[in-house]
């Protein structure tokens, strides 16, 4: 017998307690012998997020128009591994834009890293960064 489970986020009109209120009996039940705070803090981590954010295919983030740069909600190592070098360097002025302003918080500090390290990996060194713009409009 196949039971579907529920999903691995906070469903449309659920509250992040009632989330969890279902989620953990569930990874407990799929893991016996997890402790509890454990489950808890797995469950925490599926509710912070809402079924309703969509997120790009890559498909989709391979087809960003030149020019165009990642929204901060579409930012992962997942979607930063497809996109064009010039792409992630736009991204990555546009996050210390709004570092430097009232929204420096944890969520862009973290895409922050999450771009530099994928530039890095790409082998661009930082003082290199700012060419890639010119460079991909050749």
């Amino acid at each position: 017998m196949n039971v579907e489970k529920s999903p691995k986020c906070r469903k449309k009109d659920e509250t992040t307690k009632e989330c969890m209120s279902r989620k953990i009996p569930e990874i407990l039940k799929d893991s016996p012998g997890m402790e509890r705070d454990q489950a808890v803090a797995i469950a925490a981590k599926y509710c912070s997020k809402s079924c309703s954010t969509k997120f790009l295919t890559t498909a989709e983030v391979i087809q960003l128009a030149e020019g165009d740069k990642l929204p901060l909600t579409q930012i992962n190592t997942r979607t930063v591994k497809a996109v064009r070098p010039d792409t992630l360097y736009r991204t990555h002025m546009a996050l210390h834009k709004q570092a430097k302003g009232t929204l420096r918080s944890k969520k862009v500090v973290q895409a922050h890293k999450i771009v530099a390290d994928e530039l890095q990996k790409r082998g661009f060194l930082h003082h290199q960064w700012d060419k890639l713009d010119s460079i991909y409009q050749q």
